[in-house]
C-alpha cells in the first residue's frame, strides 16, 4: 500500500502527507459554527452550542491528535526510502519542521479545547458553595 502511496502520479510521497493532513480539516466545521453562534447571540451554555462544543473536542481529537502516530510512523517508514531523496533536502527539513510545528500547535490547541469543555459540561453539575455568616447561610 505505502508503495502505491509514494508513486502516485509521479510526484513521490508528499501528495500522500499532504493529504494526510488535509483530513485535519474535518474539524474546521465546529469551529466556524462556534463563530456563527457567538454571532447569533446564542448563550456559552445553551444546548445547540454545549452539543457543537462537545463535537468540535470530539473531532478535533480524533482527526488532529489521534492520527499523530500514524503520521509519524508512515513518516519514519519512507525516511530510507528512495522516494525521500526524490525530495530535496530543503523539501524535506520544510515538510519534517512543518509538521512538527502544526502538531505542537495542534497539541496546545486541544489541550486549551479540552480544558474549555471540561470546565463547561462541569459548570453545571457543582454544588453551590454556601458561605457562613454568623452561622447564617448567606
Amino acid at each position: 500500500m505505502c508503495d502505491v502511496c509514494l508513486s502516485s502520479q509521479g510526484k513521490g510521497m508528499l501528495p500522500y502527507f499532504a493529504n494526510f493532513r488535509l483530513l485535519a480539516e474535518f474539524s474546521t466545521p465546529c469551529v466556524n459554527q462556534r463563530w456563527f453562534f457567538e454571532v447569533l447571540g446564542y448563550p456559552k451554555s445553551s444546548k445547540p452550542n454545549l452539543a457543537n462544543g462537545v463535537l468540535m473536542a470530539t473531532t478535533f481529537f480524533l482527526v488532529r491528535i489521534m492520527v499523530m502516530p500514524v503520521y509519524y510512523g508512515r513518516m519514519y517508514s519512507v525516511l530510507g526510502m528512495q522516494a525521500i531523496y526524490r525530495v530535496s533536502l530543503g523539501g524535506r527539513i520544510a515538510w519534517i519542521l512543518s509538521s512538527f510545528c502544526l502538531d505542537v500547535m495542534n497539541l496546545m490547541w486541544m489541550h486549551k479545547i479540552a480544558r474549555g469543555c471540561f470546565k463547561v459540561l462541569h459548570s453545571g453539575q457543582r454544588p453551590k458553595l454556601q458561605t457562613y455568616v454568623n452561622r447564617k447561610v448567606e
